[in-house]
């Protein structure tokens, strides 16, 4: 679970990558949670020119912590 204070870890960036790779491109993605910590990514402007599939997690993405609302605990069980 994602914690209000913590960064979101590579696995869940990874996943979110995966989920929203078909919509990727050089504008900063929508944050990858509705409450607590998650995190905004967007292909490299150098990087645009490559085939989606292509894209090198390290290298062609730009990745940034988005802080949303604290996480209520009636919530969180919802959203699994």
């Amino acid at each position: 679970k994602n914690n209000n204070n913590e960064e979101p870890s590579d696995k869940h960036i990874e996943q979110y990558l995966k989920k929203i790779q078909n919509s990727l491109s050089t504008e900063w993605s929508p944050c990858s949670v509705t409450c607590g910590n998650g995190i905004q990514v967007r292909i490299k402007p150098g990087s645009a020119d490559k085939p989606k599939d292509q894209l090198d997690y390290e290298n062609d993405i730009e990745k940034k912590i988005c802080k949303m609302e604290k996480c209520s605990s009636v919530f969180n069980v919802v959203n699994s």
